[in-house]
């Protein structure tokens, strides 16, 4: 019987001490839920508070960043600027990267030139920043600077990341080419062309108009074996083989682009004509007018030797007003070595330039020039023709 109770006992006490391991853990989720109700709203209400103060910290300081890069070049303290850029994190370089592009777009439109210092100051550092070096290139461009503008380009196009923005710049330089060519054309600075296609034709040997406007820039300096080479290479290209064969042929008759000498009269040049082989005359160059104008008493002339027919009465735009006058087709018009068939002229007595009127008889306009390109060089004073190739 007393073992038997003592045995209960032993039961009793066990079952006690479970129960109460089981209240203790009860008790302890209890409390644990009753504090994070209470106190963890708090705690994320104070985290919140905590990371929007050090967010707004944050902005506040590259607001700062931002004024201060912004003072430091607009008083010209390029490297300084250059330090703030390079100190700060990349990201942030990213957002003052549209900063420095703005100010160098307002350099450009001021044209001051200070914009060269700045980007040359940036590209010490970042000296394979396409970007950059496109924006130099247009820069140089603008300020007639042919030949840095150009090696800027090509700087940028060996440094492109790939292969999209290789080709964007390649297009680029080509444009770039065209646009010069007539640049040099323009200012009859035959010299600096060569050099510039020679470059050109150095990075990229396989493009036919660098090639072609090689070529012409050495016969505009009668240097003609040196083009000789050139127009071999592309007279079978697609595009620009015809001009190259016409220009080996010239060469090789002797017939050559060459300077056709001018008189000066004030700002005006008159050249001499002969009219269908037949009629030396001299003409005012006038790039002005559509037509080729000559006097009543030469046209008459030329109506009697059947050298030139009466076609219509036609309106022509003058600076006096619309007026009426004759058309009539001549047989052929010569300037130097370069002639044009059938050749539309008005008739035209000249008037209104009395001052100078006694130096010539007629005018040269664009129904003759128009079938070359042509150039004046205002030193030499002498016309260069060089006919058009369709």
């Amino acid at each position: 019987m007393l073992n038997q109770q003592y045995k209960f006992a032993i039961i009793f006490i066990g079952l006690g001490a479970l129960l109460g391991w089981f209240t203790h853990i009860a008790y302890n989720e209890v409390i644990n839920k009753e504090r994070n109700a209470d106190i963890s709203p708090v705690n994320r209400i104070q985290t919140n508070i905590i990371n929007i103060s050090s967010k707004q910290h944050k902005q506040d300081e590259f607001n700062l960043i931002e004024k201060r890069f912004i003072a430091l070049i607009m008083s010209e303290k390029y490297e300084n600027a250059l330090l703030l850029y390079r100190d700060i994190k990349p990201d942030n370089q990213l957002k003052l990267d549209t900063i420095l592009l703005s100010q160098i777009h307002d350099l450009n439109n001021e044209n001051n030139p200070n914009v060269f210092k700045l980007l040359d100051v940036f590209l010490q550092e970042y000296y394979n920043n396409t970007q950059l070096l496109v924006i130099k290139a247009n820069s140089l461009r603008l300020n007639n600077e042919q030949i840095q503008a150009l090696d800027a380009f090509l700087l940028a196009k060996n440094y492109a990341k790939n292969n999209e923005d290789y080709m964007a710049i390649n297009k680029a330089i080509h444009n770039f080419a065209h646009v010069t060519y007539n640049h040099f054309k323009e200012k009859n600075d035959w010299p600096q062309s060569v050099e510039f296609f020679k470059k050109l034709i150095e990075n990229e040997p396989d493009f036919p108009f660098y090639h072609l406007s090689l070529a012409e820039s050495y016969i505009r300096l009668g240097d003609k074996e040196s083009a000789k080479l050139p127009l071999q290479w592309v007279k079978d290209d697609v595009i620009y083989g015809d001009k190259a064969t016409e220009l080996l042929e010239m060469m090789t008759l002797n017939d050559l682009p060459m300077g056709i000498e001018l008189e000066k009269k004030g700002n005006q040049y008159i050249t001499k004509a002969t009219l269908s082989n037949y009629y030396d005359t001299k003409l005012l160059i006038d790039t002005g007018a559509s037509y080729s104008s000559l006097p009543s008493y030469i046209i008459a002339q030329l109506v009697v030797d059947q050298q030139a027919e009466k076609l219509q009465i036609s309106q022509l735009k003058t600076a006096g007003g619309i007026i009426q006058v004759n058309l009539y087709r001549l047989k052929k018009m010569t300037i130097g070595n370069f002639s044009v068939n059938d050749i539309i002229v008005t008739e035209l007595n000249l008037e209104s330039l009395q001052d100078i009127k006694n130096d010539f008889e007629g005018l040269l306009g664009m129904n003759f020039l128009s079938h070359f390109e042509f150039s004046i060089d205002l030193q030499s004073n002498q016309l260069f023709l060089t006919p058009k190739f369709n």
